[in-house]
């Protein structure tokens, strides 16, 4: 075996395998030497760090998806109530709680979430198909019901994830501009002008785009 191979073994871990890949990568390819893509690089390593520590720590994601279970359950038993003006009073069961565990997994991996899932089938489903009332939490885990579903809001996953990356790009060039506006050596005219642009980014005034090239003007000057 070489002395590299020993320094870098490779990861049994497929993730881990991938980040390996990119970071190999940077370097040969100059991507360490343009800021404005490398720190991405940066904040891939760290999604994947995270997805590793995760996976790590089971015990953890067992107890989040009983709080999703739980949470399931009480817009269920709420919604149901709304619905015929009655409280639901059978008991959920072991197997029923493994139904909703499955349900809440498939529409997550699809891109939505139980209360997407909940908030269609009272809104949308029952009301189309009344023979279903009243209806029962074993019935609405149905394998039709969620792939109906799943089908429908098809275009609101694509819409969902958008928002998700311009959310977490918000986030990012928020931190970023404090940053800066933090540091000492940013004159207090461009901080101010920072912070006007910050401001019309959240809301909505003005375009992600103008503030990321104002920010990495910024950065250009400091390096």
């Amino acid at each position: 075996m070489s002395k590299k191979s020993e320094k870098n073994p490779v990861p049994e871990d497929g993730i881990q395998r991938f980040m390996q890949v990119v970071l190999s990568l940077v370097e040969p390819f100059g991507v360490d030497k343009e800021e404005d893509v490398h720190h991405y690089v940066v904040l891939l390593q760290k999604a994947v760090e995270r997805n590793i520590f995760n996976r790590k720590n089971k015990g953890s994601l067992d107890t989040e998806e009983k709080r999703e279970i739980r949470k399931f359950i009480a817009i269920f038993k709420q919604r149901y109530l709304q619905l015929v003006d009655n409280e639901y009073t059978d008991r959920p069961t072991p197997i029923e709680g493994r139904l909703i565990k499955s349900v809440v997994g498939k529409v997550q991996e699809a891109g939505l979430t139980g209360e997407d899932y909940l908030k269609w089938t009272f809104d949308e489903f029952l009301p189309e198909n009344r023979k279903f009332i009243p209806p029962n939490i074993k019935q609405i885990c149905a394998n039709t019901f969620v792939a109906k579903f799943i089908y429908e809001k098809r275009g609101d996953v694509e819409k969902k994830k958008e928002m998700g990356i311009q959310s977490k790009d918000i986030t990012d060039l928020a931190n970023r501009s404090k940053a800066l506006i933090r540091n000492p050596d940013v004159p207090e005219a461009d901080k101010k002008n920072l912070r006007k642009a910050l401001k019309k980014t959240t809301s909505g005034d003005i375009i992600l785009e103008e503030l990321r090239t104002q920010i990495e003007g910024f950065e250009a000057q400091l390096r």
